[in-house]
């Protein structure tokens, strides 16, 4: 895989999802929001997917508050609650919701490939 730093343009991208309730998109149009505009790094599995990997937010502060953001889905969410949550991102153990964030190519501007960064 790619290891690619890119600007995210997520803002609305909750209204691609087809059928899901208000509540999940009140949360996914927070999150994608929360995004918007900010510096990550996203993974391309060089597949014919038109999509990227979501890896994290380079601003480490705003990337713990994005995978908390991610773990208030109830499908993918493995805390119960934000001390935990925050017990294990402090000792790095966090693992992430065990399934993969993806973004449509025209959710992510390319900033740079990282080199040597493409063996994650």
């Amino acid at each position: 895989m790619k290891v690619i730093k890119a600007i995210l343009n997520t803002k609305g991208l909750e209204e691609s999802f087809g059928d899901i309730t208000q509540e999940e998109k009140q949360l996914y149009k927070a999150t994608f929001d929360f995004i918007d505009g900010k510096e990550a790094l996203v993974g391309d599995w060089e597949q014919e997917t038109n999509e990227y990997s979501m890896i994290g937010l380079i601003n480490q502060i705003e990337n713990k508050e994005f995978w908390w953001l991610v773990e208030q889905d109830p499908f993918v969410s493995t805390y119960e609650s934000r001390e935990e949550f925050d017990k294990d991102w402090e000792k790095e153990e966090y693992e992430g919701p065990g399934c993969s964030i993806m973004l449509p190519t025209n959710a992510v501007k390319i900033i740079e490939e990282l080199k040597g960064a493409n063996k994650v």
